[in-house]
């Protein structure tokens, strides 16, 4: 079998060339991940559904588990627990050994309505990356992922609400 050999002169091989170039940032578009905040069962709530719903609920007093993880100091990276009563912090402690931790560190995560505001800042910007997990019957965040820019290093967060649970 014969090598095949393709001669293209200089001006069809630059067409050949632009052709092939648009292809591939094409099919670089298409692989990008394109990611819509979703509630538990994958659909696709609007913009501000989950925050009213946790609104219409006038939920003043919970108890839920968080995980953080970003670039952050080493005390931010550790589980905690967070109890609100009547919509302010009552307690903020270490999950595992219920150590009090310091709310300075997690000043943005000490109640629902700021971790839908850590959200509705992260949109603004228009992030490269924003997966988001709600709870369809609260409204809660349960997992959310933000990336502002694929451009920069270590400005990623994410954290996780698990054991959420309404007090009386």
């Amino acid at each position: 079998m014969s090598p095949i050999t393709l001669s293209l002169e200089k001006s069809t091989r630059n067409r050949w060339l632009i052709v092939v170039l648009l292809l591939l940032t094409a099919a670089g578009a298409l692989a990008l991940r394109l990611t819509w905040p979703t509630n538990s069962d994958g659909a696709i709530p609007e913009a501000n559904q989950p925050q009213a719903l946790w609104q219409s609920l006038d939920i003043d007093s919970y108890r839920y588990t968080l995980t953080v993880s970003c670039f952050c100091p080493q005390e931010l990276l550790q589980p905690v627990t967070v109890e609100v009563i009547n919509s302010e912090l009552a307690s903020l402690i270490y999950a595992d050994d219920g150590a009090a931790a310091d709310p300075m560190f997690f000043e943005g995560y000490t109640s629902i309505n700021k971790l839908h505001q850590i959200i509705a800042d992260a949109t603004v910007q228009n992030p490269a990356r924003l997966d988001i997990i709600y709870d369809d019957t609260t409204g809660v965040p349960l997992n959310v992922d933000i990336d502002i820019s694929e451009l920069m290093a270590d400005e990623e967060i994410r954290f996780t609400v698990y054991d959420f649970e309404r007090l009386p």
